[in-house]
């Protein structure tokens, strides 16, 4: 079955919400109200066809049936900013798109516009992006290679979920993110092209006070690196109390806040 309509028959309670790992940075996220939110999805080749990064884990989603409610964008690098799924979802969907300013001119030029089309800027309040689903974006460093990244900050119902997108550790300009107190970290950890390692996402995790931490951002390119397996060990030595959870990409994973304000993650 198509994963867009697996996530779409998938019941939930007020308390929960789903999320399905696409490989790569990408994510879907379902609300209990029944909106369905993308970040970074990558559910093509064309890295291969503008930087000869060649694709090493499958393609779980084809474009031409991706039906989301909302798409977000981190950045303009291709793995974020699929410049071959986005068009094609754009002519084929009701989606609606948002990203920071480069995102958005980046979007124009591949002809979406008005209001098929959201800007999320550092600083700026939280946008309505779908239903029940809120969403802001927070500082990124990813360095001059894109001055324009952000991470987001999404309100799911009751959880909030921190996206780092692409960055390093920069703690004078992210207290926006710890005072959230975010309940899942989203984190970019293959510590290359400027990005957190697994010793600076647990600082982060530390920082920010996330209850859970999911790694990302490794093992879809052979140049992108990555040891995903060293975050547990970096999180203990960090004095981090978060849970530590590794999702399978495609499989969808039920997420539950608690009445005590824990978070509790499982395999549907």
């Amino acid at each position: 079955m198509n994963l867009i309509k697996q996530l779409d028959t998938c019941e939930l309670r007020s308390d929960q919400m789903a999320v399905v790992w696409l490989g790569q940075a990408g994510f879907l996220f379902k609300s209990s109200g029944g909106s369905i939110v993308a970040v970074d999805p990558y559910l093509s080749h064309c890295g291969e066809k503008r930087k000869q990064f060649i694709r090493l884990s499958p393609i779980l989603a084809e474009p031409e049936s991706f039906e989301v409610d909302a798409l977000l964008v981190t950045h303009k690098h291709f793995d974020h900013f699929d410049y071959d799924a986005i068009p094609v979802i754009a002519a084929h969907t009701r989606t609606q798109f948002y990203g920071p300013i480069s995102c958005v001119r980046e979007f124009q030029a591949l002809g979406i516009e008005g209001k098929e089309m959201g800007l999320l800027q550092p600083g700026e309040p939280a946008l309505r992006v779908a239903g029940d689903v809120w969403a802001r974006a927070v500082f990124a460093d990813h360095g001059e290679m894109e001055p324009d990244a952000v991470g987001f900050v999404l309100r799911i119902g009751n959880t909030e979920v921190y996206v780092t997108g692409d960055t390093a550790f920069r703690p004078q300009q992210m207290t926006g993110v710890r005072d959230t107190g975010p309940d899942l970290m989203i984190a970019s950890v293959n510590g290359e092209f400027g990005n957190l390692n697994c010793e600076s996402g647990a600082e982060l995790a530390v920082y920010t006070g996330a209850k859970m931490v999911i790694p990302c951002h490794f093992w879809t390119f052979r140049e992108h690196k990555g040891r995903p397996d060293l975050l547990e060990g970096a999180l203990l030595a960090a004095g981090s109390s978060a849970q530590l959870q590794f999702l399978t990409a495609g499989e969808i994973y039920i997420c539950e806040k608690t009445p005590e304000g824990d978070v509790k993650m499982n395999r549907r």
